[in-house]
Parts: structure tokens; C-alpha cells; sequence
């Protein structure tokens, strides 16, 4: 299901849901337009949290969590 999707399922408006997560109308279309490209991670978990769905089922690009190499 696509952001966009959910957020109608959950019956918000772009300008509602884009209120809420305190950024622009425009800044959400293009988050719904191409989800992948997100790279913030707290604003993404904002998201997944307000449709009540785990993080990496949202956004899949945030599922692989990598640490710092502290071999060197």
C-alpha cells in the first residue's frame, strides 16, 4: 500500500498529514511520490508511527541498520 493510500485510509489530507509531521504540503507530495528517497530517519519513523505500522514496512530502505566500523 503506498503512503498515500495510507494516509487517505487513516482520513487525513496532505495538508493535515504534512500539519502534523510539521513540514510542507509539497515536501510530503514528494515523500508519497518516491518514498525510497526519504533519508530521514526520524522524520520516516514520524510517519510509520502515525499509521501505527513498524518502520521498515513503510519505508524498506531503513530495514538494514548499519554500525559504524570500529575496526578502524
Amino acid at each position: 500500500m503506498s503512503l498515500k493510500e495510507l494516509r487517505k485510509e487513516h482520513g487525513l489530507s496532505a495538508s493535515q498529514m504534512a500539519s502534523i509531521l510539521h513540514i510542507s504540503r509539497p515536501t510530503l507530495v514528494r515523500i508519497e511520490h518516491d518514498p525510497l528517497r526519504l533519508t530521514d530517519y526520524f522524520l520516516a519513523d514520524h510517519i510509520a508511527s502515525i499509521f501505527g505500522l513498524p518502520l521498515e514496512v513503510v519505508f524498506p530502505q531503513f530495514k538494514e541498520r548499519h554500525s559504524p566500523d570500529s575496526s578502524s
